[in-house]
């Protein structure tokens, strides 16, 4: 048996995970949990970066007296620390700072928002690192900073003393053209920074180094290798879905949603753009051609004004309450800006409802039906969109990450698509992480995982009561 070690980052927690893989069966064990905590400062937010490593050190640790034969690291994307010459890191800035809110304007006039998605297919958000790196060049935050890397890259670092720069993380940067692979040159001019502030670009799979003499003896590990594996988290996750083919389109699903196909190559067009589609790299060096939808964040949130109002549900009762109030009589655009951070949500689906002219909820069981029942035609609006550029038309929907376990959810996307949905694995950005260290091959990765992990199928039912709800749907949001 080979034990691998896994280590997840999320922008509010992290896990190091034993990963062990005899005979393509997986197993998993969680030796660590941890926050990944916010430092609050004069200047803005700043992520905890000498207590995330203390952390990973001491999950690391969990794991003595194994034969570990890797490690690997994860995290979100577009955040990034600069290395000053003595090797010290600088404290990385938090992409949920506002101090970018008002930058992507100032940058287009450098250099238009047309241009900019032209030459990185990246969807323009106010915290993607080209906009990060604008705002920090000019202000002198990076000036004591000899080398710029992204967050998995950091660590990697931390652990080895060597510097890579990761292909997936990059690829979330809107710095980097996604034909060449490469840095863009004119978009570094823009931010003030040359190409020798960064590492070289490796695929993932690639070995970074060893852990230092230092860290290997405060973890009883040895000198293990660190490998990078898809260092953006949604890279890793995708890696895991456990395909018998190409044709599949996937859905990472948990308190946001992404749905995307894999590529060989960027698709970068005006009706892209205008979809706010995204080209991010994967683990073999295609693309993930994806956009972003807001998942279960809608529920959440309902579930904890309910919970305030010392009213609350169980998984069972939120699945009674949708099939008792399935019926198809209001909705709302999931994507709505209105539904991105309200003071409350239930207010804010009651003034939605109000403003589209559509019957008011009368209890939180169509309050969960008309979420449900949202989602899953925006889930169909999207993938429409996504084969009609891409020319085929995909024969399953493989739905990945928490929301996999969401059986309603689940039934209702594959009825709504009118597509085979495969729901699992939940733990897939763990997984495709291991996996990346055990497996130089992608393809055979995933035959492995489909040979390991429980895939729960769903097949379409109702799909003309479907069909018409999704006319309706569009009609009254107006898309």
């Amino acid at each position: 048996m080979k034990f691998y070690l896994a280590v997840d980052l999320g922008a509010t927690s992290g896990r190091v995970i034993l990963a062990s893989v005899e005979n393509a069966h997986l197993q998993m064990d969680t030796l660590h949990r941890f926050p990944t905590p916010l430092v609050k400062r004069d200047n803005g937010l700043f992520w905890d970066i000498d207590c995330i490593c203390n952390e990973i050190l001491e999950g690391l640790s969990k794991a003595s007296g194994r034969k570990i034969e890797s490690i690997g690291i994860d995290t979100w994307g577009v955040d990034f620390c600069g290395v000053r010459r003595d090797g010290s890191l600088i404290m990385p800035r938090a992409y949920r700072d506002p101090y970018t809110n008002a930058v992507p304007e100032e940058f287009f006039k450098k250099m238009p928002r047309e241009e900019l998605y032209r030459r990185t297919g990246i969807q323009i958000m106010n915290f993607n690192s080209v906009f990060q790196l604008y705002a920090r060049m000019k202000s002198g935050e990076l000036d004591e900073a000899d080398k710029i890397l992204f967050l998995p890259d950091a660590l990697s670092y931390f652990l080895t003393g060597s510097m890579v720069c990761e292909y997936t993380i990059l690829s979330t940067s809107a710095l980097m053209n996604p034909s060449t692979r490469q840095f863009d040159d004119a978009i570094l001019d823009v931010c003030g920074v040359s190409r020798d502030r960064f590492a070289d670009i490796v695929l993932p799979g690639h070995t970074v180094g060893t852990l230092k003499k230092d860290i290997a003896g405060k973890c009883g590990l040895g000198e293990v290798r660190v490998v990078a594996v898809a260092g953006h988290d949604p890279a890793s996750a995708v890696a895991a879905v456990p395909a018998k083919n190409d044709s599949f389109a996937y859905l990472s699903s948990g308190t946001w949603s992404l749905m995307g196909i894999e590529t060989d190559e960027p698709v970068i067009n005006e009706t892209m753009a205008g979809l706010n589609f995204t080209n991010e790299g994967g683990a073999t060096g295609n693309i993930r051609l994806l956009k972003n939808i807001t998942g279960m964040w809608l529920l959440e949130s309902c579930l904890r004004q309910w919970h305030d109002m010392g009213r609350d549900y169980s998984y069972q009762q939120i699945t009674d309450m949708a099939y008792s109030s399935h019926n198809f009589t209001r909705f709302i655009d999931p994507d709505n800006p209105c539904f991105a951070a309200p003071e409350s949500m239930l207010g804010a689906i009651d003034d939605f409802l109000e403003k589209t002219s559509q019957p008011a909820v009368q209890s939180d069981a169509e309050v969960v039906s008309l979420i449900f029942e949202s989602l899953a035609l925006k889930y169909r609006y999207v993938f429409d969109r996504l084969v009609g550029k891409i020319g085929f038309r995909p024969g399953v929907l493989h739905v990945i990450g928490g929301g996999s376990q969401n059986r309603i959810l689940n039934q209702y996307t594959a009825s709504a698509l009118q597509v085979p949905v495969h729901a699992g694995p939940k733990e897939a950005t763990a997984i495709g992480n291991a996996f990346i260290q055990a497996s130089s091959s992608l393809s055979q990765m995933r035959r492995q995982l489909s040979r390991s992990v429980n895939v729960e199928v769903y097949v379409p039912q109702d799909t003309l009561i479907w069909n018409e709800a999704y006319e309706r749907f569009r009609k009254i949001l107006k898309i």
